[in-house]
This record gives C-alpha cells, structure tokens and sequence, in this order.
C-alpha cells in the first residue's frame, strides 16, 4: 500500500468546528456552465508574471492572459466528495498591502522544490535511503469562470508534481509513503495564509467553505481540490556497491477551484522551497488523519522568504 500526505512548515493546524456534507458549494457557490470568464479586475497589487515583487500595481512584465482559456471546468462541484464549513475568519485592515513591503519571489514556470520518500517494515521501522529528492511542480495552468453567485468567479489551477524516487532498499518494504511541500494560496494585501485542505490518500476530490471578514463586510471563499496519483513502474537494479536501487517516477496531477469575489485579485499561489529534509524528522508512524484542515492564518514574518516562491493567479487591473 502507498500513500502520501503533503505537509508544510510552520502551518498551525487549529481545533475547528466542521459539518461534514456532500455535494455542491455552500451558499449556492460552484460555477455556470457555458461561456468562459476573463476572470478578476479591478483594483491594483496582485503581480503576476516573473521577476520580484516589491510594489503594489499593475505588472507590465506579466503574460497572465495567455494561461485564460474558454471552455469546461476539468471537474464538477458535484463531484465534491466532503465539504466542510470552517468559522468566520477576520481579517485584519492593513494601510499597505502585505506583498508591497515584502520582496516576494514572484515565479512564472517550473518550480522545483524538495520530497522525502521513505519505506517501512511491519514494525515501522525506516529500511531505506533516500538518493534523489527533487520534486518539479508544473508551471499551473489558471482558467477562471464564472460562479452561480452574482459578483464571485470560479479559479481552476491545475498542476502536475513529478517525483523521481531513487532508494536503496536494506529490506522489502510493507509501506511506503513519500512527503513534500505541496502549493498552497495567500492573500497578497494581507498576507493571509487562505485555507486549504491535506488529503493522505491518493485520490481526493474534497473542498472547504467559509466567510472572510473585512471592515465589517463578508466575502464568501470556496476552495475545492481534486488529486490523482499516478504511480510509474517500480524497477530494481543494483549499484557498484551491490546495493538494491528501486527507481519509480509519480505524478501527482492536483486540480484547484477557488471561489473569490470577482473584483479581488490578491490571490498568490506559493511554495515552500527551503531544504526541509535536513531538519525536520522522519514521520515515523503510518497513522495518519484521512484529511487535514488548515484554517487561515497570518504568513509569519519572522520566515526566511527567501525560502518561498509565489506565482500570481488573480490579474492586477
């Protein structure tokens, strides 16, 4: 059996209340089918494009209209296995956006960052040595829609994660599981870290709800993920040591929906590609929580930035 989880630092997960349902989006939240959307304008701040980020306002350098297509949504709300509603969160009033007074590494391809893959024996004890441990994420595919709710749009960003695991085996595995730094969202004006889900199985189609609140006005937000896994073929052969090499490349394909108000366009996608794999210890232990719920939470500025990449998804007006 072979699973994954995506983990990520410095994320506190919060004691939550949730309702647990199936179907479509809260509130009447999901997307018209039919013609397809421009997506956001209005306002200034959201950079797209490459290069850094160190003030508010248009991008003159960003191509973000060439990734905006027509058509369908790759995947249905209806499809949504669970969804659960978090509490109200309040946001704080900032004078100067979040990502104007920090130098953000804005990105506009292929993001590499790190993975650890690592197998058990029954005991849980680790019986292999990890060789390779760079991931490449796809540079994310970003098409907008428009929402059933007057005044929302619908963000498809879809993304494929590359992980060539290379190991040597010291015995057969009975579990094998693998962790990285997945891609999650952040609001540029007040560096808020936006909610999302962390699913441990393969194969996920689940989504979340809530209602942000600044100065006293509410802002429905709507984020709906759909993984699949695709494990390539496993191949042993054996080094110059004589040691058990297993080689297998998995992809990882992961389809977002944000639901945002159609004249926000502070949505930032970012990653974290710092080395973790030296400092942070080997999961020990195959029990682990189908999903995960991470409720928004301020970006901590005591970070190394320099340790993130962001790619714009909203287009600045």
């Amino acid at each position: 059996m072979k699973k994954q989880i995506s983990m990520t630092l410095a994320v506190i997960v919060f004691a939550l209340s949730l309702t647990s349902c199936s179907g479509t989006g809260k509130d009447g939240i999901g997307w018209k089918s039919g013609q397809g959307s421009p997506g956001g304008t209005g306002g200034t701040g959201s950079r797209t494009g490459s290069g850094n980020s160190g003030s508010s306002g248009k991008n003159k350098d960003s191509d973000t209209d060439s990734y905006f297509y027509p058509g369908e949504p790759e995947y249905d709300f209806s499809e949504v296995e669970s969804e659960y509603r978090l509490h109200d969160y309040y946001l704080d009033t900032v004078d100067v956006p979040w990502g104007e007074t920090h130098d953000l590494h804005m990105v506009n391809g292929q993001i590499q960052n790190y993975f650890r893959y690592t197998a058990f024996d029954l005991n849980e004890v680790v019986c292999n040595k990890d060789l390779d441990n760079i991931s490449t994420i796809s540079r994310p595919r970003v098409r907008a829609f428009p929402a059933d709710k007057k005044g929302y749009v619908v963000y498809e960003v879809m993304y494929t994660q590359i992980f060539p695991i290379r190991s040597i085996m010291y015995r057969t595995p009975d579990f094998q599981m693998y962790e990285f730094e997945g891609v999650n969202y952040i609001d540029y004006y007040t560096g808020t870290k936006l909610p999302y889900l962390s699913a441990f199985e393969r194969n996920t189609k689940n989504g979340l709800y809530t209602q942000f609140i600044y100065e006293g006005k509410r802002y429905n937000f709507g984020y709906y993920e759909f993984q699949t896994q695709d494990d390539g073929k496993i191949v042993y052969s054996t080094d110059e040591d004589c040691n058990n090499i297993l080689t297998e490349t998995v992809t990882v394909t992961r389809t977002d929906y944000l639901v945002v108000p159609e004249d926000y366009d502070g949505l930032l996608l970012y990653v974290y590609v710092g080395d973790w794999t030296q400092t942070r210890p080997v999961v020990t232990t195959t029990d682990h929580e189908d999903v995960s719920i991470f409720r928004p939470e301020p970006f901590d500025d005591e970070e190394n930035l320099d340790d993130y990449v962001f790619f714009g998804i909203t287009r600045s007006k």
